[in-house]
């Protein structure tokens, strides 16, 4: 079996910028033949592709320690994280597989087999299947269902496809071609492809591929010519970044914009390019950072807006937060419609099925901050607002997830069994689109992204439970369901001051503003919920001892 476009040369690193000041940082050495690199959702770790070492190691960021996380992969190229953090996708160039690792464990399971020297591995926006990069003079783009290995081709006609990226609207892929040294865009929609770089001097064996935090630009790895050029989407113009490097593949943008890179000769090293201004890794994303690793969530068309700059309190979750049918059939929240049954569980912890009644709210395009919720089996998106049944038994006692601390007791559905109570490893900050409040008819607790939640606090579940069944024809019959949350806010407020709680009301929004509730009326007032952009500390992402 051939290798993958060896080239000998070994170049003495010599980093020349363009305009921009950029400082190099090598984190760790000594990798045998390095393609991607991805960072851990804290960007506290680095996982790298070792196709000579047939392995995907794990880098500690801060001391550049390293370890085998799993061992066996046929020709390791490149990496893709699930949605939820939990799996590495892994590309096997000799072994024609796509493997699927736990980060958690290294354990390592076959996702497709029998594919052509598959290189890119990205998922896919809706978190359910990957696309994967195979062949070579008679190259193509294939997307493979994680759950079921199912596999259909995209778009054909490459030279050799290898790294490739999302536009940040999910509508386009963008893709290296090694022998055609050129980068071609997919419209996923149809499979029509068009060159963006063609025929340009600089191009030589391009691999890795990382896009701009802005969506504007293409960073593509040179591996014959030792650099990485910048491309311009709009206009396909290309600039040099970095140069003088030792055989480059891999590339990954961090949070803060820092570009990680593998280089395959001089040993094989994992480095940083930091432009100025740019943050170190490893520290914690603001709320105007994009998801720790990856690229930021689409902006809605014709929008110019930047991303919040403070938490919503609001019970939401992003669309790309995922729900179990009754039938088994996994979505996303945004593609949820009134009546859908999905599973949740009963006051007592029980598995039930419960049906959508309605959404108080369904922004699609929004972009918001979120707390991200981290155990062994799940990774769980969510306002700071949000409710979710925590301690000894579920569900009798409820925390905002603003509160939870980590080393708490969530509750987690795996594999179709009972829940299973597991502690809060991590608590991240993260930026993703949209914002859905889904209601259950019968106030069962949703199971979201794998984890038992509430869309607001114990009371308010209770008044639920008995008033939306009543509410809902009256509210239909008159076009009036928008208000359904304000009422059910000012009765849970009276529930509450009934029990000696003078402070109630979580703030939400309807109609786009953002109210708080108590028993003398709606008022704009600020938002006493807790800032979590404000106190990172208070948010550091901490490992359970």
């Amino acid at each position: 079996m051939m290798c993958p476009r060896l080239l000998l040369a070994v170049i003495t690193q010599v980093v020349v910028s363009n305009c921009d000041t950029v400082a190099s940082t090598t984190v760790a050495t000594s990798f045998s033949y390095p393609y991607k690199v991805l960072l851990s959702s804290d960007e506290t770790r680095a996982y790298v592709a070792e196709y000579s070492g047939n392995r995907v190691s794990e880098v500690i960021i801060a001391t550049g320690a390293k370890s085998t996380l799993a061992s066996g992969i046929s020709g390791a190229l490149s990496l893709a994280f699930s949605s939820n953090g939990l799996y590495l996708y892994v590309s096997e160039w000799i072994g024609g597989r796509l493997t699927q690792i736990t980060v958690s464990s290294g354990v390592t399971a076959t996702i497709a087999s029998g594919l052509s020297n598959p290189e890119g591995v990205t998922l896919a926006p809706d978190g359910l299947s990957v696309y994967v990069s195979e062949g070579i003079s008679n190259g193509f783009i294939s997307r493979i269902v994680l759950a079921t290995g199912a596999r259909t081709i995209v778009a054909t006609g490459f030279n050799a496809p290898s790294d490739s990226v999302l536009s940040l609207d999910g509508t386009k892929l963008y893709v290296n071609e090694w022998y055609g040294n050129k980068i071609t865009i997919v419209e996923l929609s149809t499979g029509v492809t068009t060159p963006l770089v063609e025929n340009v001097a600089s191009f030589s064996s391009p691999w890795g591929m990382a896009l701009s935090l802005d969506g504007l630009s293409l960073f593509s790895a040179q591996s014959a010519s030792d650099k990485i050029l910048k491309v311009t989407i709009a206009t396909g113009a290309t600039s040099t970044y970095v140069e003088g490097l030792s055989r480059p593949n891999g590339l990954t943008m961090s949070s803060g914009g820092n570009l990680w890179c593998t280089e395959t000769a001089s040993g094989g090293r994992v480095k940083y390019f930091t432009t100025s201004g740019n943050p170190p890794p490893g520290t914690a994303p603001t709320s105007g950072s994009p998801p720790p690793g990856t690229a930021p969530p689409p902006v809605s068309a014709g929008s110019s807006s930047p991303p919040p700059s403070t938490l919503p309190t609001n019970p939401c979750f992003p669309a790309s937060s995922v729900v179990t049918l009754a039938n088994g059939i996994r979505i996303r929240v945004e593609s949820l419609e009134e009546g859908d049954e999905i599973l949740a569980a009963s006051p007592d912890g029980d598995i039930v099925a419960d049906s959508v009644s309605l959404f108080s709210l369904a922004d699609h395009g929004v972009n918001a901050s979120f707390i991200t919720l981290r155990t062994a089996d799940a990774f769980l998106t969510l306002t700071p607002g949000h409710h979710l049944p925590v301690g000894p038994a579920c569900c009798s006692q409820l925390k905002m997830a603003a509160e939870v601390s980590v080393g708490e007791t969530v509750f987690v559905h795996v594999n179709g069994a009972a829940l299973v109570a597991q502690p809060l490893l991590s608590k991240g900050l993260a930026i993703d689109r949209g914002l859905f409040s889904p209601l259950l008819t019968h106030g069962s607790f949703p199971i979201v992204d794998g984890v038992a939640t509430s869309f607001n606090a114990l009371g308010m579940v209770k008044l639920n439970s008995y008033a939306l069944p009543l509410l809902l024809p009256l509210c239909k019959a008159t076009q009036s369901c928008t208000l359904i949350r304000r009422a059910l806010d000012a009765a849970e407020c009276a529930y509450k001051k009934m029990l000696g709680n003078a402070v109630c009301g979580p703030a939400h929004y309807i109609d786009g503003l953002m109210l708080r509730v108590d028993t003398d009326g709606l008022k704009d007032t600020p938002s006493a919920d807790v800032d979590v952009a404000s106190q990172p500390a208070a948010f550091a992402n901490s490992a359970v001892s």
